[in-house]
């Protein structure tokens, strides 16, 4: 993998720019932790020294100024202890070496102070040996100057140790990050990869190139987009497919006809021919020709079908109504070709296309004319029993049930049909607009003959 490809994918982009923002987090909660821990612990220092203060204060105002001396000694003996000055009216040093100036509060930075018990003096002092102190200064009744520091070493460190921490588990949380978007980087672009592999591959006509993806509980955003990519491939070949059939269907069927219509018209410019024969060639040409263009519109309207759901326009209507309208319309037709129509409605009301459906019934009757014998008996039901049904049935030949299914597609035709008109459309028509309606059409055997059943929601 390239890595110019690698860093220039959105997926590595996102990564770095949430590990810019967590590095940003990180650093805002250190200043803010920093900054807090430093007040707090000024304020814990400045209340710790003012408590000692207002201990010695008591001590002189009590005991006087020996005593303060005394427990300034005993105190000093103590780890951990404070550090001490004190300084009387006189300006002499009584004890302690904090220097004691001017009342008040003050930051100093003296010569390092060495605890008398301290067995192991601090090795990690700067190299002057210089501490910083906080200290407070008051002044006494007698004139004496009292002076109360801390070292500030124990707030730095406690600082440092909370700012170290926070960086460390900052930069822990980074790297993990990082990582964990890199691995997750790495494998969504072999899925990239593969789908433009895939999509590469059908480009050059290999219609059976698929995507390989999760399909359990550990599926995301990309397995759905290739069980997506590979459906729509799917479909897409099926349509290649399909126009494919189409196109060697359509060549086949209207060879014939169209070697008819030529040896008609073949007939009508011979010089010796008869006026009649000439005028039944011309006429026999002419319907020829129409059979074809009939052929023509019924691929235009399923084309139309297939290409457009938004064509049905969906009323409320009652299908045994419409249903009785095309017998109406058919029934002179069925009874002059010597086979007889029997109609059985109840109220079947259905959301449906008018023009749509009487298109299907049409076509069903047609097809139930063109394949049973003469004196066969075509049964056209309308009713509702849960869901409101159309049903043609003959008592004819019917369907073989290893080619029911097959008789929907375009142009197909059973071996016993190829030899009458039609050219095998007129139930694929009728299943696009099933399809449309979202209804179900199921092609059963009627013992004997074939039962078309529309079954509408």
């Amino acid at each position: 993998m390239r890595t110019s490809r690698f860093f220039a994918s959105t997926s590595v982009r996102l990564a770095l720019l949430h590990a810019l923002l967590l590095t940003l987090a990180f650093m805002a909660t250190a200043l803010f932790a920093w900054l807090a821990t430093r007040d707090l612990a000024r304020d814990q220092l400045r209340e710790q020294i003012s408590d000692e203060v207002a201990a010695l204060g008591e001590e002189f105002r009590t005991e006087g100024l020996d005593a303060v001396v005394l427990a300034i000694e005993a105190r000093s003996g103590r780890p951990g202890s404070l550090d001490y000055g004190l300084v009387d009216g006189a300006g002499v040093v009584r004890i302690g070496e904090l220097p004691a100036t001017r009342p008040g509060w003050s930051e100093l930075q003296v010569p390092d102070i060495e605890e008398p018990d301290d067995p192991e003096p601090e090795a990690e002092e700067d190299d002057e040996g210089v501490e910083r102190i906080l200290v407070q200064t008051v002044r006494l009744d007698d004139g004496s100057l009292l002076a109360v520091g801390e070292d500030l070493e124990g707030e730095e460190r406690l600082r440092d140790l909370l700012f170290a921490t926070l960086a460390w588990v900052g930069l822990t949380c980074l790297v993990i990050g990082l990582a964990a978007s890199m691995w997750l980087t790495r494998r969504s672009l072999r899925q990239v990869d593969e789908l433009m592999s895939a999509s590469r591959a059908v480009s050059s006509g290999n219609l059976s190139a698929r995507v390989a993806h999760e399909t359990g509980a550990n599926r995301d955003d990309l397995d759905e987009l290739s069980a997506s990519f590979n459906a729509m491939l799917d479909r897409v070949e099926a349509l290649i497919v399909s126009v494919r059939e189409v196109s060697t269907d359509v060549a086949h069927d209207l060879r014939t006809p169209l070697s008819h219509v030529r040896q008609q018209l073949e007939r009508a410019r011979d010089e010796n021919a008869e006026p009649a024969d000439r005028a039944a060639a011309i006429e026999a040409a002419d319907a020829g020709l129409s059979g074809v263009l009939r052929t023509f519109d019924a691929m235009l309207r399923l084309a139309e079908l297939d290409a457009s759901p938004d064509v049905a326009r969906m009323t409320a209507l009652d299908l045994a109504e419409l249903a009785e309208r095309v017998a109406d319309a058919f029934r002179p037709d069925i009874e002059a070709s010597g086979r007889t129509l029997v109609v059985q409605s109840s109220p079947a009301p259905a959301r449906a296309d008018k023009d749509l459906i009487a298109q299907a019934l049409a076509n069903l009757l047609d097809n139930a004319m063109r394949h049973t014998p003469r004196g066969a008996t075509i049964v056209m039901r309308a009713y509702r029993d849960g869901e409101t049904r159309l049903v043609v049935s003959d008592n004819g030949p019917g369907v073989p049930a290893s080619e029911r299914e097959a008789v929907l597609k375009r142009f197909y035709r059973l071996a016993q049909s190829r030899s009458g008109p039609g050219a095998g459309i007129g139930l694929s028509i009728v299943a696009a607009v099933a399809r449309l309606h979202g209804a179900a059409l199921v092609l059963e055997d009627a013992k004997p003959g074939l039962r078309v059943t529309l079954s509408f929601k």
